[in-house]
């Protein structure tokens, strides 16, 4: 089931929505829904409507691929540790979480300036890539306390559902996304009802990745680094963990 460009509009017509998983994509969010009666859907949202949808009551769990936390000075435990467990070349798939100040900046070559004016270095343009998407995500958690929501990471996933020690192949080939579709094929046999035609988006097995992360999050079996201690958000007070 897909529904696109019509936000909510799976959710209004079935049963009670209960998880979502959500992964960034250009201009707003490719997001898996499952509802109460284990239906499903795929929709495109922006960031206010995930927002508001996440603080319905029936709502149990929502994780999401970006950063929720920030620093502003030094990297995060969680994605020190992501990098850590996902090892080469899985780990460059975590890009750095923006250092807090960062998020005044209005362009590249700002966010550069700000960071190299704190830790004497800057930042690539793929973790610039994902700033707005992480400011809209702060200021949800900053004004709406948004305490279903989770961070998650799929590569993270893809590693822990087909219990390998590496990710497949990159998402950007074929073949990546084809062994991360059969993955997710194993835990969600309806997907196929989705895409017949593996492989998949790398958007969509992303957000269903995610979503199979906010199932393990309710039946209590989730896992989530940094493992040992959490370390809080100073500013938001909000611990800093990737969840899988």
């Amino acid at each position: 089931m897909f529904a696109s460009g019509v936000p909510g509009y799976a959710s209004e017509v079935s049963a009670a929505l209960w998880l979502i998983g959500a992964d960034s994509c250009p201009g707003g969010w490719m997001v898996a829904l499952e509802f109460a009666d284990h239906s499903t859907a795929l929709e495109r949202w922006d960031t206010a409507h995930l927002g508001a949808v996440t603080r319905r009551s029936s709502v149990a769990a929502a994780v999401i691929d970006i950063p929720i936390g920030l620093t502003s000075r030094g990297p995060r435990a969680c994605d020190l540790e992501a990098r850590r467990l996902l090892g080469r070349p899985g780990g460059s798939s975590v890009f750095p979480a923006p250092l807090r100040p960062m998020l005044a900046a209005t362009n590249y070559q700002q966010a550069q300036r700000i960071r190299r004016g704190i830790e004497g270095k800057g930042c690539s343009r793929q973790a610039f890539g994902i700033q707005a998407k992480v400011a809209e995500v702060d200021d949800l958690v900053r004004h709406h306390k948004a305490g279903k929501l989770h961070e998650g990471h799929p590569e993270l996933v893809f590693r822990t559902v087909a219990g390998m020690a590496q990710p497949p192949a990159s998402k950007h080939t074929r073949e990546g996304r084809s062994a991360r579709w059969r993955s997710l094929r194993a835990e969600f046999p309806y997907l196929e009802q989705l895409d017949p035609e593996p492989p998949s988006s790398a958007d969509r097995l992303d957000a269903f990745a995610c979503l199979w992360t906010a199932r393990r999050i309710v039946a209590g079996t989730a896992r989530w680094v940094p493992a040992q201690a959490d370390q809080l958000d100073p500013e938001l007070q909000v611990p800093m963990r990737i969840w899988f």
